[in-house]
């Protein structure tokens, strides 16, 4: 099987909404993810977790806070994209708002 690395993508300011969001409204969100991942437990590798804003920088400069779109990641491996674009229909992250986005990346082989 081939691995994929899946960046779940979400706007900052939904992100910074949603950690006040309640206790109820978390526990909710977090089973949806929970029967995602029975249901694909033979295909996903690392769950992941969410990505908070970190720091970057180029070649020779000084290390700078960034934020971005990418609020968090799985891994998981199929026998092609395909497959794993079918384990992401109706996944819990895109049915969350219609702003937050997924990204398939595969993993080139070293």
């Amino acid at each position: 099987m081939k691995k994929f690395v899946i960046l779940y993508f979400a706007p900052a300011a939904e992100v910074a909404q949603w950690a006040k969001a309640s206790e109820e409204d978390k526990q909710a969100s977090l089973k949806k993810w929970m029967d995602w991942k029975a249901k694909y437990e033979d295909n996903i590798l690392d769950l992941g977790s969410p990505i908070i804003p970190g720091q970057k920088r180029k070649a020779n400069t000084e290390w700078a806070s960034c934020s971005n779109d990418v609020s968090g990641f799985s891994i998981v491996q199929g026998e092609s994209a395909e497959e794993v674009k079918s384990m992401l229909d109706n996944h819990p992250h895109t049915a969350s708002s219609p702003t937050f986005g997924i990204g398939i990346y595969p993993c080139a082989s070293m």
